[in-house]
């Protein structure tokens, strides 16, 4: 958190006996009443409103008035949660611990520090889900807090050209000093930000602020040196998406395979799994294939990256917007799976990319005008493109 972490809970401790159960107006040691929301920064004017709210709620018994007071209570609690979510480079407090040797004793310095947490924009994503469950953790009583915990210092991304967020998903300047980068898996990513979230809440009474231990700073001389070590420290990680893996693989060894995979996720939103599809001849990439490309050694034929490239422009200039959905890549993947109406072998993709190129501006209105079947439609047209055509 950026500036203090004082808990207002406890002002509104200090300060309850001074509130009078029909009104908001506290009296100072100058004995002068003024009200809570009085003037001050925007933050304080939140916050006094916030315990305002809170303490006329707790001191008041009837249930009408406590109805309307719960929602007043809760309004103003959200828009104090509002006011930190929105705030750029918000800091977190870490405890760094720095360890040094002097013959045969291991000295551990341990370092108060509150410091920006930046996060690669196509780097580990963690779902809210995992946020809460990470909240859930950090308050049981059978968390290990002295786990260790890596970070590294921001500037080899901004030297790679790589875009970094905050906490609160604002992009991070080039150069901003005191960024440091997550070394570690979606597990450390989820507790940073669930520590996050636990200290905005007791910014507003609720709880204590969480300080994360054992956190240890590593320098890494470039991006690919620190791809390769996440690759490596995530190497059994099951619970790692798709996607995920691409873009560990891409920082480690960006090969053109990697490279053209990524670029049509990012561009074009695709599944990881039909672009990988794409540029390896829509063939699917086994497990095996999948820890290859982790650990650098899987590779297409530049044959086949180049037909995904024709394969990604052809539906682009066919469907114009709509290549930005998924239904034309699904329908032709689709069809070049299916036999040949003169054979019992595939039609390939090659052969599917021919079809593709046949459809008129006819057949792409008439797809377009569905709802809910593009993909279903598409299909259906241009297998029977390849039924009619001459053996």
């Amino acid at each position: 958190m950026k500036g203090s972490v004082k808990n207002i809970g406890q002002k509104g401790n200090e300060n309850r006996e001074l509130y009078n159960n029909n009104n908001l107006k506290v009296v100072n040691h100058m004995e002068k009443n003024i009200n809570i929301a009085a003037s001050g920064s925007e933050l304080e004017t939140l916050q006094n409103q916030y315990l305002a709210t809170k303490i006329a709620l707790e001191n008041n018994q009837e249930p009408k008035k406590q109805q309307k007071l719960t929602q007043a209570c809760n309004k103003a609690r959200k828009a104090l949660e509002k006011y930190y979510y929105e705030q750029k480079l918000p800091t977190l407090p870490l405890q760094i611990h720095e360890m040094t040797e002097d013959e045969d004793t291991l000295l551990i310095q341990k370092i108060k520090q509150e410091i920006i947490i930046a996060f690669p924009v196509n780097g580990l994503k963690t779902k809210s889900a995992e946020i809460l469950s990470a909240c859930s953790l950090l308050e049981s009583e059978y968390f290990e807090p002295d786990e260790l915990k890596i970070i590294t210092p921001a500037g080899i991304f901004f030297d790679a050209g790589i875009e970094l967020k905050d906490l609160n998903g604002n992009t991070i300047p080039e150069g901003t000093e005191n960024v440091y980068c997550l070394a570690g898996d979606t597990k450390l990513h989820a507790l940073v930000k669930a520590a996050y979230t636990l200290n905005i809440r007791a910014q507003t009474g609720e709880g204590e602020t969480v300080i994360l231990r054992n956190v240890r700073i590593r320098e890494f001389d470039n991006i690919r040196e620190y791809g390769r070590y996440i690759r490596m420290n995530n190497s059994l990680a099951r619970h790692l998406r798709l996607q995920e893996k691409t873009e560990i693989a891409e920082m480690a060894e960006p090969g053109e395979f990697i490279r053209a995979v990524n670029k049509a996720i990012r561009e074009y939103h695709l599944p990881g799994s039909i672009a990988m599809r794409i540029f390896n001849n829509n063939q699917a990439i086994t497990p095996k294939n999948m820890r290859h490309i982790m650990q650098g050694s899987f590779e297409s034929s530049g044959q086949y990256i180049k037909q995904g490239e024709e394969f990604i422009n052809t539906i682009k200039e066919k469907f114009g917007e709509d290549c930005y959905k998924q239904y034309p890549f699904k329908a032709v993947l689709k069809l070049s799976e299916s036999l040949s109406s003169d054979s019992l072998v595939p039609i390939g993709l090659e052969k599917a990319m021919v079809l593709l190129q046949s459809l008129t501006p006819d057949d792409i209105a008439e797809i377009q005008r569905q709802t809910t079947t593009k993909a279903e439609i598409l299909f259906s047209i241009l297998n029977q493109k390849q039924t009619n055509q001459p053996g």
